[in-house]
């Protein structure tokens, strides 16, 4: 939660979005991503144990997944006037890693992301609390739902190695 808070202060001042009046970032944010965070724990431990990874993600693995994490919440702060751009990169990279390091469930994470993300900021938007800068052709831009479908992989895999590493294994099967 406190990394999406920070993150949303840099595309607050990199107006990839606006609040009205050009307010202060609010606290509002962070309990946004922290129900989240939550929620998504739940939904990974749900489908963890419907569909068990084959192997926890490694340190090495972990340190991957935490760059591309920020490298994602980063893009936007550097891209956003160019939407379309931004929105074939983003969807590039969802392609990308849904074809050649898909794990079993991969796709329902990415689908899962990108509607729920959707639902909440076309909520906050229909309700006037912020608008994007750069949203040509909806109240959304175009490379949010990719962003959010590869944000959603990364925490599915870091949240496996934290659970992991606190667990003590790897999940296991369900009879």
């Amino acid at each position: 939660a406190a990394v999406g808070f920070v993150a949303e202060s840099i595309h607050l001042r990199a107006r990839v979005w606006m609040l009205p009046d050009g307010a202060p970032l609010p606290l509002w944010i962070a309990a946004v991503y922290f129900a989240g965070i939550l929620g998504a724990n739940a939904g990974f431990a749900v489908l963890d144990r419907r569909i068990p990874q084959p192997k926890l993600p490694t340190g090495r693995e972990a340190g991957i997944e935490t760059t591309i994490l920020l490298a994602l919440f980063a893009a936007p702060a550097i891209l956003h006037a160019r939407e379309v751009a931004l929105a074939v990169v983003a969807a590039a990279y969802l392609a990308a890693r849904l074809a050649f390091c898909r794990r079993p469930g991969d796709f329902m994470v990415a689908a899962g992301f990108m509607v729920g993300d959707a639902a909440i900021e076309l909520g906050l938007v229909h309700l006037s609390l912020f608008r994007y800068t750069h949203a040509a052709f909806a109240p959304l831009p175009l490379w949010l739902a990719p962003l959010w479908g590869g944000l959603g992989l990364s925490l599915r895999r870091l949240f496996a190695f934290a659970a992991g590493s606190t667990r003590g294994g790897p999940p296991t099967r369900r009879p």
